[in-house]
């Protein structure tokens, strides 16, 4: 139970042409080996169940992606990410006085560079981040929402990049198994009470699922590795593996999507060194 209080939930931020990259978790049974905190995808334009659509202050938004993950029964996490015309200073200051005005009190922001912004607020029960990136004429915003977590959680902008592609230092570059894939976001979450270190990508492919996964499972096919869970179907695929002798630990998440493109989401959490 200890373990859960300290359970962190992490914000994905997902952009074009710069990305906010903040801490990713996730969180494993303590009695069985299946992995936690594999992400749901609401259907394409449709925000997922449990999201407050009074975050989407632009009424004109078009949702690009959401999805949302269950850490634990007191612990999830819901995020969106859409299109919007409006500029980012314009949208920056419109979250910057609705979320006080709604109860979140900001707690950090990201005001340094030319070409995005981001907040973060909290309150007694549930905390909120906004990443907001140029694209176009535009902007691209990434929205999440969490519960359970208000208190428990250091906010991290854990890197900026104007380069489109970009991985987190310490990500195991393997792990991207589609040498041409898209890669949406990264991300980097050290967690001092567990003594871990967990760094995490987000990408996209146009390899089916079935391909990807028998990539991933020959990737874990050497003697050190041990696939701890896996399942297959046509539309989405999870591996967890860990490996014997570094005690890292690596959980796929492998969805299909619309339009022949496949949505891969992995992360590596390693011991601390």
């Amino acid at each position: 139970m200890e373990m859960d209080k300290r359970t962190r939930i992490v914000f994905i931020a997902i952009a074009v042409v710069i990305v906010i990259l903040l801490a990713f978790w996730w969180y494993l049974s303590s009695t069985r080996p299946v992995p936690m905190g594999t992400p749901a995808f609401a259907p394409s334009g449709q925000l997922t169940p449990g999201f407050p659509k009074g975050l989407v202050l632009d009424s004109l938004a078009r949702v690009s992606q959401s999805y949302s993950i269950n850490y634990s029964t007191s612990t999830n996490q819901y995020t969106v990410s859409f299109n919007s015309s409006s500029s980012v200073a314009d949208i920056y200051n419109e979250y910057l006085a609705y979320l006080p005005a709604n109860g979140w009190p900001i707690t950090n922001k990201v005001t340094e560079y030319k070409n995005s912004r981001g907040l973060y607020a909290e309150n007694a029960s549930s905390v909120v981040s906004v990443a907001i990136v140029v694209q176009g004429s535009g902007s691209q915003v990434t929205v999440s929402y969490g519960t359970g977590v208000a208190g428990t959680a250091t906010p991290q902008f854990a890197h900026l990049t104007v380069q489109q592609g970009t991985l987190v230092v310490g990500f195991p570059r393997k792990l991207v198994v589609d040498p041409s894939a898209k890669i949406l976001s990264s991300s980097d979450n050290p967690d001092p009470a567990s003594g871990t270190h967990t760094t995490a990508a987000i990408y996209q492919s146009s390899e089916s699922v079935s391909t990807l996964y028998n990539q991933y499972l020959g990737l874990f096919s050497g003697a050190s590795w041990q696939i701890m869970t896996k399942t297959n179907t046509s539309a989405l695929a999870t591996i967890f593996a860990e490996n014997s002798s570094t005690k890292e630990q690596i959980n796929v998440q492998i969805q299909g999507e619309a339009k022949g493109q496949t949505n891969i989401i992995v992360s590596s959490k390693v011991p601390n060194s």
